[in-house]
């Protein structure tokens, strides 16, 4: 089946947030062809509700995904976390040592993400199209705002 104007990928992902920006770098890095659809057409959108506090045990895909130094050339500031327990305290780990994770606000780590998904090769960026855009399907076939897209997966990621 051939339509006129149409794009081809192996996984379309709808949002560019950070869990739809890191599954398509890596989706893309492993030779998979992906769309990213993004309702915001502005590629320094970020989520404004909160700051992100990233946990030491996030560090090594955000090693993977080349993030780490990304975010700490743009002011990330490294953290640990002491807890307190009924069982007593658990202290925090020194941040000079390999188990840290990071401080950085969303107004940084959005676009900052945003922009390592699109520049990975084989990552095409659709902004300014939105889940209310999708006109409907049959079978792998996806129209938004009358663009056809084939895709064998679709993801709808959260985050």
């Amino acid at each position: 089946m051939s339509i006129a104007g149409q794009f081809e990928c192996d996984v379309a992902i709808v949002g560019a947030s950070i869990s739809g920006c890191a599954a398509a770098a890596l989706f893309a890095r492993r030779g998979l062809r992906v769309v990213l659809i993004e309702q915001r057409r502005d590629s320094a959108a970020y989520k404004r509700m909160c700051t992100h506090y990233i946990l030491p045990c996030a560090r090594p895909t955000l090693q993977r995904l080349g993030l780490d130094a990304r975010i700490e050339h743009k002011g990330g500031v490294r953290n640990s976390l002491a807890i307190w327990t009924r069982w007593g305290l658990i202290p925090a780990v020194d941040v000079a040592k390999k188990n840290f994770g990071y401080n950085v606000r969303r107004v940084t780590l959005d676009p900052l993400l945003r922009s390592l998904a699109t520049e990975t090769p084989g990552v095409e960026y659709w902004p300014g199209f939105a889940r209310r855009d999708f006109a409907g399907g049959r079978g792998a076939w996806l129209v938004w705002k009358q663009r056809p897209l084939k895709a064998s997966g679709v993801w709808f990621p959260r985050g």
